[in-house]
C-alpha cells in the first residue's frame, strides 16, 4: 500500500511534467489492478480525464489512451464481469475502452514499443469478441501476431475464439471444420511462444482435448472446390476481394493461408418468404456496392467519381435494411416508417426508455453484435453521439453530403453546401464502411441460425 501511496502522490502533483504523467500513470493502475483497488481505478479515471487537454508530445498520446483503456478494462473486470451485468446490452464502460484502444490505434508510430502496440491490438481483438464481433477481432489478432511475433497471446486468444465460435455458431460444414481446425493450429502455435504461466496448463489440456475428441475435423483435407468461387470469372477482381477480405463468407478475413472466396452466406432455416426475399435483396445490394467500387478504380474521373458515391449510398442503405429484417425476424413491432438502424434496438425507438426486453430475453449473442456495429455510426441525434469508432462522424458526413448537397474529390474544404475530401481518404472510409456492412449481414445470418 505504500506504493499506492507514493505513485499516488506523485501522479497527483499538479506541477507533474507529462512525461512523468505517462510514466507513472500506468505503474498507479497495474499496481491498483494487482491489489483489487477498484476506488484507485476510478481516481485513475478521473486523474486521466482531467488531464486530457495536458497532453502534446506525439509518442504520449497513444499511451495516455492506452493506459485510459486498460483503466476501463480493469473497472470492467472488477465491477461486471462474470456477473448478471456483463450480458448488459448497454456497457458505458466497455464504450469507453474501446474509445480509447481505437484513439490509441490511431495514434500508435515508429517509436511505439512492440509490446504497447501488440497489446492495444490484441486487447481490441479480445474485447470486439466479447461482445460478438468476432470478424472484427480477427483482424486485430491478426495484426496483433504480425506485430509481436515473440507473444503467444494473441495466438491463443484467437484460437480459443475459433474453436468457440466453430463449435456455438459456424453451422456450415465445411466452415465449421475450418474453424475448429485453424482453432487447433493456433492453440499449438501459442503454445510454443511466450504466454502467461497461468495459462499454460489449461491450453495444453484444451489441445488434448481437441485431439481425443475431434480427430476426424482434424484429419480432414480441404479441397479447391470448397472455397472457390465459381460464379465470378474476372480473376482480378476476385482476387481484389480476396485481398480487401470482402467475401461474404465468416473465414475471408480470418486467415491468410486458408481463405474463401464465396458468397454463400445463407439463411435456409427460414421458411418466410418476405425474409428469404429480403435477405437475398441484401446480399445483392452488398455485391452491387462491392462491385461498382471496385469498376470504379478503373474509370475516367466523372464516372468514376459517380460510382464511388453510388457504392457508398447503396453500402449505407444496407443498415436500415438489416433493421426491417430484424424487426419481422423477432417480432419486435416497430412501425415500418420509424424502423432505423440505430433505433431499433430500444424501447419505442428512444435512447432513454432502454433496450427492448425481446432482445435481452433473447440472450442472442450475434444480434448482441449487431448492436455494437451501430455504434461505429454516427446520427445527430442526443443519446447517439458517443462513438467507438474515431471515423463514425466523417462517414455519415459524408452520406449527408452525397445523398443532399455537393460532394467532391480534391483538398479538404467544406461549408454548408460543398464537402470535398482526397480521394484516398474516402477509399479508405468506403471500404471502412463496407466491412461493417460485410460484418453485419455474417452476424444477422448467425443470429436466425442461433435462434432456429
Amino acid at each position: 500500500m505504500d506504493n499506492i501511496k507514493k505513485l499516488k502522490h506523485i501522479i497527483s502533483d499538479e506541477n507533474i511534467t507529462e512525461d512523468e504523467f505517462i510514466k507513472n500513470i500506468g505503474k498507479f493502475i497495474d499496481l491498483s489492478a494487482s491489489l483489487i483497488l477498484v476506488n484507485e481505478i476510478d481516481f485513475a479515471i478521473e486523474l486521466l480525464k482531467k488531464h486530457k487537454n495536458k497532453i502534446n508530445i506525439q509518442g504520449n498520446k497513444c499511451l495516455y489512451h492506452y493506459y485510459f483503456s486498460v483503466a476501463y478494462n480493469e473497472k470492467h473486470k472488477m465491477e461486471i464481469a462474470n456477473t448478471e451485468k456483463d450480458w448488459s446490452w448497454e456497457q458505458e464502460t466497455i464504450e469507453n475502452e474501446l474509445q480509447n484502444l481505437r484513439l490509441a490505434y490511431e495514434q500508435i508510430n515508429d517509436k511505439t514499443p512492440n509490446e504497447i502496440k501488440s497489446n492495444i491490438l490484441t486487447n481490441l481483438a479480445n474485447r470486439f469478441n466479447n461482445i460478438g464481433r468476432f470478424i472484427n477481432a480477427h483482424d486485430f489478432w491478426n495484426k496483433a501476431i504480425e506485430t509481436e511475433k515473440t507473444s503467444g497471446m494473441p495466438l491463443i486468444n484467437k484460437g480459443n475464439a475459433l474453436m468457440y465460435y466453430g463449435l456455438n455458431y459456424i453451422i456450415e460444414p465445411i466452415y465449421q471444420y475450418a474453424y475448429l481446425q485453424l482453432g487447433y493450429q493456433y492453440l499449438k502455435n501459442g503454445l510454443q511462444k511466450n504466454i502467461y504461466s497461468d495459462i499454460e496448463h489449461e491450453v495444453i489440456q484444451k489441445i488434448k482435448s481437441i485431439e481425443n475428441n475431434y480427430k476426424k475435423v482434424l484429419n480432414y483435407k480441404f479441397e479447391l472446390s470448397d472455397f472457390k468461387n465459381s460464379e465470378i470469372k474476372d480473376t482480378e477482381y476476385a482476387t481484389w476481394i480476396i485481398d480487401n477480405e470482402l467475401f461474404l463468407n465468416p473465414l475471408s478475413n480470418v486467415n491468410k493461408q486458408l481463405k474463401s472466396s464465396k458468397d454463400d452466406l445463407k439463411i435456409n432455416s427460414i421458411i418466410d418468404t418476405k425474409l428469404t426475399n429480403l435477405f437475398e435483396d441484401i446480399i445483392d445490394k452488398y455485391k452491387y456496392s462491392r462491385y461498382q467500387f471496385y469498376d470504379s478504380l478503373n474509370n475516367d474521373k466523372v464516372l468514376s467519381k459517380q460510382k464511388k458515391q453510388s457504392a457508398f449510398s447503396i453500402a449505407y442503405s444496407i443498415f436500415d435494411k438489416i433493421a426491417y429484417f430484424i424487426n419481422y425476424a423477432f417480432d419486435i413491432k416497430i412501425k415500418n416508417h420509424r424502423v432505423a438502424f440505430k433505433r431499433l434496438w430500444y424501447n419505442k425507438t428512444e435512447k432513454k426508455a432502454g433496450i427492448n426486453s425481446k432482445f435481452l430475453e433473447s440472450n442472442n449473442l450475434m444480434l448482441r453484435a449487431i448492436f455494437w456495429v451501430g455504434k461505429d455510426l454516427y446520427i445527430n441525434e442526443n443519446g447517439f453521439k458517443n462513438l467507438i469508432e474515431p471515423k463514425a462522424k466523417e462517414i455519415d458526413t459524408m452520406r449527408n453530403y452525397i445523398e443532399h448537397k455537393a460532394f467532391l474529390f480534391g483538398q479538404r474544404q467544406q461549408d454548408d453546401f460543398t464537402f470535398i475530401i482526397p480521394e484516398t481518404e474516402f477509399n479508405e472510409n468506403y471500404l471502412r464502411l463496407l466491412k461493417l456492412v460485410r460484418e453485419s449481414i455474417i452476424y444477422l445470418s448467425y443470429s436466425i441460425k442461433q435462434t432456429k
